[in-house]
């Protein structure tokens, strides 16, 4: 990104760039991107050493788990290196987003999706991320907004995050299960 946006670039500095993609077309990216970049980065800058390592990471977690898309659940050791790889990922992320944020640029944005990213690897030694990531369709965020939404009338905050799970639960086993 520093590479793309010029240090008078004012669009960053206001808010976070809106870059959305499908998932199927990141992944298909990611490798390309990282080429590209390993060839035009900046050797000097550590802020392009620690970019060149998240599309790395990236990468590894793409290929992991394309390897093992028809399994219900990685090997332990396939496992732990999926955690592995994208805690690390997100860390570098987390750094770039700081430094920038130090630089007053708005880069880098950590999401929900990212937070979502790290509970599916931590739980891969019972079940392949590929089953229960959020990009299937990309509904997800909506059907649970809205789940959550109908659970709010009349309920503290916590009693209508308890309703929400159970909700949820009982609708991932009726989809399960038909």
């Amino acid at each position: 990104m520093s590479m793309v946006l010029q240090d008078g670039d004012r669009a960053c500095r206001k808010k976070y760039p809106r870059l959305k993609a499908k998932a199927a077309e990141s992944r298909a990216c990611v490798a390309a991107v990282r080429e590209v970049w390993s060839r035009h980065m900046k050797r000097d800058k550590e802020n392009h050493h620690l970019t060149l390592l998240a599309l790395t990471f990236s990468e590894c977690i793409d290929e992991q788990l394309r390897e093992e898309s028809e399994e219900w659940h990685p090997s332990a050791t396939s496992a732990a290196e999926l955690l592995q790889a994208g805690q690390q990922m997100l860390q570098c992320t987390a750094l770039l987003q700081k430094r920038h944020l130090e630089e007053g640029r708005l880069l880098y944005q950590q999401t929900f999706k990212c937070h979502w990213l790290l509970h599916s690897l931590e739980t891969a030694c019972w079940i392949n991320p590929r089953k229960v990531w959020a990009y299937s369709g990309e509904d997800y965020m909506q059907r649970s907004r809205k789940l959550l939404r109908s659970c709010l009338n009349g309920r503290k905050p916590m009693r209508a995050l308890d309703r929400y799970m159970q909700q949820y639960c009982l609708a991932i086993t009726a989809e399960t299960a038909s």
